[in-house]
């Protein structure tokens, strides 16, 4: 709504044109006559509002403007819509607009909406959804009537309820929050199970041993990593829930997954090497963007089941890392600020954690890497030094997000050129190819001719014979040792 004010001894009117800007002209009359001035106002407000341009008239004293028709809840949150798609959290709040708020509320007129509309629509959630559920549905209201308040469409925000109203912030299973986590030995499996794809071990790596967050592990670049620091590598985090970047310290055993993913799986699965500026853990099927959020719960599902463990969120891993980490003596302040960054308080602001400190916190955690050696030590074919072609060995494995396999379900090939020996997911020599070549037959072994594409990684000696040290200074307890021969591979 534009308003009258005095300029000098005249009155004038600030209105919003048809482009939405703020718009400024005098009104003809002197200061005294501020009903007459409104009523030019409303008349320049309402030809605004049928798209004509602004013709500011002396006013009839026997005009009244007519009433203009204001935007239902529906159309302005068509309006709305595309600059809060922008938001990181746009993702969550779609559902329960389109599931719960404009079913029940978007017919209403903006203005019309009352206090007394919210109370009735949140009495009637709380007979069937849980109390967080009915939280983030009214904080999605809340910001949808607030940003209507900003753009001057209604003049006070309706959803001023209280605990009274919504309830108690609790699980609708008082019970299920105790099970929402993994023991160490489902986290070691979880990260080093070869029957799981390295690129999805990783990413449970990220959230389970450096709790990040699922938003900030698929955003993550190479140059994020820094294997440079001591006593532990350091992740730059620069997109973050809150929005502050923090740097994480990298747990001896993730480092450990990182360096076989930087020198052989990435590239693998590529066709090249990772430069700085390449995500980390990109979509399978394009290496430029980063994997959709909703196929992370679904994949994480698939691998729980083939691992025999009950089904959990993927976020559960960041719960994980902060219980063990605090079960083995990391201090609570500093933990804060390795998963959260700093709080709010002045002190925490001025607050800056040596970087050693913030490594003990993460690397006191007690975890290892189940059947790390089979993981090293791959199958060799009787044929391997054959220079006719690629004799590949059948072993676990399962298939990659956005490749369909070639292989029988859960099997992946460790290959040798005759000079050295690696691994790579069998989906993984093309996104086209769909089914076998001809002469593939399943076995044991079998052979692949040079002309299907499979090239080997002339780093890969190099890499497993690190990885096999470094892992081995790692279960002998010394983690220099085992840092620096990561440092060499990276």
């Amino acid at each position: 709504m534009g308003t009258i004010y005095r300029r000098g001894n005249k009155l004038w009117a600030k209105y919003k044109g048809p482009d939405g800007a703020w718009s400024y002209t005098s009104t003809g009359l002197a200061v005294g006559q501020e009903a007459a001035a409104r009523k030019i106002l409303d008349l320049v407000e309402a030809q605004v509002a049928a798209g004509r341009a602004p013709e500011p008239q002396p006013p009839n004293p026997n005009w009244t403007p007519a009433p203009r028709r204001g935007l239902t809840v529906a159309e302005w949150f068509d309006t709305w819509r595309p600059r809060r798609e922008k938001m990181r959290s746009w993702y969550h709040e779609r559902g329960r607009f389109t599931a719960y708020i404009l079913p029940e509320l978007g017919s209403l007129r903006l203005e019309e909406v009352r206090t007394r509309h919210l109370t009735a629509f949140i009495r009637r959630l709380r007979e069937t959804l849980a109390p967080r559920t009915i939280r983030t549905i009214y904080s999605a209201a809340r910001v949808l009537f607030r940003d209507a308040v900003i753009e001057e469409l209604i003049p006070a925000n309706p959803c001023v309820l209280t605990q009274d109203q919504l309830g108690p912030i609790r699980d609708k299973d008082p019970e299920w929050r105790a099970t929402a986590i993994f023991s160490r030995a489902e986290l070691e499996q979880l990260t080093s199970d070869i029957r799981l794809p390295l690129d999805r071990r990783l990413m449970y790596g990220l959230k389970g041993l450096a709790g990040l967050r699922d938003c900030e592990a698929r955003t993550l670049l190479w140059r994020n990593l820094d294997p440079s620091v001591e006593p532990l590598w350091r992740l730059d985090l620069i997109q973050t829930k809150g929005g502050l970047p923090r740097s994480v310290p990298v747990h001896p055993r993730l480092a450990v997954l990182l360096s076989e993913w930087k020198l052989s799986g990435w590239a693998a699965a590529f066709g090249r090497a990772p430069l700085p500026d390449d995500l980390l853990i990109p979509r399978a099927n394009d290496w430029r963007q980063p994997r959709r959020e909703e196929y992370s719960q679904s994949y994480f599902l698939t691998d729980l089941e083939i691992l025999g463990f009950r089904r959990r969120r993927g976020h559960d891993l960041r719960r994980t890392m902060i219980s063990l980490a605090r079960a083995d003596g990391a201090r609570r302040d500093v933990l804060h600020a390795v998963t959260h960054g700093t709080r709010q308080g002045i002190v925490d602001v001025y607050t800056e954690w040596p970087w050693v400190t913030l490594c003990e916190a993460v690397g006191c955690m007690k975890i290892g890497l189940r059947g790390a050696q089979e993981a090293v030590r791959l199958p060799i074919a009787a044929a391997a030094n054959d220079p006719s072609g690629v004799t590949v060995g059948v072993t676990v494995a399962t298939k990659t997000e956005g490749f369909r396999d070639v292989a029988p379900p859960g099997r992946t090939i460790a290959y040798s050129c005759g000079m050295c020996t690696t691994s790579l997911p069998l989906a993984a020599q093309g996104e086209a190819q769909s089914r076998p070549p001809a002469d593939l037959q399943v076995g044991p072994e079998y052979a692949l001719p040079p002309s299907e594409g499979l090239k080997c990684n002339t780093d890969c000696h190099t890499l497993r014979e690190g990885i096999r040290r470094a892992l081995e200074a790692l279960e002998g307890g010394d983690l220099p040792t085992a840092l620096r021969v990561l440092r060499g591979l990276a």
